[in-house]
Formats: C-alpha cells, sequence, structure tokens
C-alpha cells in the first residue's frame, strides 16, 4: 500500500504532475496575449465555395417524433427553439427526416385517437408504432417551410404505406 493518502508517494506525485501542468497552462495563456496572425484578412474568391445554408437536417424515429417535437397541447420548447434558431441564423429551417430503424414497424390508423401510439411488450421492447391523424399536427410544429422526409417501408408495409402517404399532411 501506499500509506494514508495525503502523504503517500502517489498523492505527492499527483501534486507535482499537476503543479506542472499548472505552470504550463500559465506559461501557455501569456503568450496567447502578444500571439499576431498575419495574412489577407479575406479569402481568395477560389479559396471554397460557400456551404449551402439548408446544411442543417435531422433524423428522428418515428416512434419517438412526438417525444422530441411534442404535440399541439405540450410543444417540446427546446426542440423548437433549437429549430427556429437555426432557421433565424441560416435564413432556412432545418429538414428533418422521421423514420429510421422504426419505420420498418410503423402503422397507419386513420381512427386512432392519439397523434402516436407504441406498442411496448412486457420486456420494455418498442415492438411497433401507429400513427393517425393527429400525428400530423406535430409535424406542423415545425418551422414554416421546413423539408420533412419521412421513410416508409413499401417491402413488408405496402398497404400501410399507401394508407400513410394518401392521409399525410403536407407542409
Amino acid at each position: 500500500m501506499y500509506g494514508s493518502w495525503p502523504g503517500s508517494p502517489l498523492a505527492m506525485r499527483l501534486a507535482q504532475v499537476a503543479f506542472l501542468v499548472v505552470c504550463a497552462l500559465r506559461n501557455v495563456c501569456a503568450n496567447l496575449s502578444v500571439l499576431k496572425l498575419t495574412g489577407n484578412r479575406t479569402l481568395p474568391p477560389d479559396a471554397s465555395h460557400f456551404l449551402d445554408p439548408a446544411l442543417a437536417s435531422f433524423s428522428i424515429e418515428t416512434a419517438f417524433f412526438e417525444e422530441f417535437v411534442g404535440n399541439t397541447s405540450e410543444p417540446n420548447v427546446l426542440t423548437k427553439r433549437l429549430l427556429d434558431n437555426l432557421k433565424a441564423r441560416t435564413g432556412v429551417p432545418a429538414g428533418i427526416r422521421i423514420g429510421g430503424i422504426t419505420a420498418d414497424s410503423t402503422y397507419w390508423d386513420p381512427n386512432l385517437n392519439v397523434g402516436l401510439s407504441n406498442f411496448i411488450d412486457q420486456a420494455g421492447t418498442l415492438q411497433n408504432t401507429t400513427i393517425g391523424p393527429r400525428f400530423w399536427d406535430s409535424v406542423k410544429l415545425l418551422p414554416q417551410g421546413t423539408k420533412v422526409t419521412m421513410d416508409l417501408v413499401r417491402k413488408t408495409n405496402t398497404d400501410h404505406a399507401d394508407r400513410l402517404t394518401r392521409n399525410c399532411w403536407c407542409l
């Protein structure tokens, strides 16, 4: 053993290392005030292309869309502010992709009285997601002009995908 902590060799060594780190950082910080950059203040016209202002985008799992965006009675304020701030800074809203792995097990029910319902088994595993007409109310909470892409799995779920597209609310 190293003995008692305050006077142990390990504690002494850690104190020495900490002291050296603090000294090194002090010297670095002291020299930052004299750091001067030289060169042109502007880039040449052929330096690079401007980035598209619509560069930001987010992918949200269908099963958890309402948790991220909210619904009409309880919008998610954090997400709203994030998306509104991105739109204000770039001039265009961020693109939103609704889907992911949960799109493989998403079904449409025109009679569903909530926007989204997840079936979770007794083990806590998400088995499927059902969305209904109120789901589009949550999509409407996105900033005006948001481009929305939604994953629809037609291979195993053709009928549901067709019914969903016929009933969607487009931004």
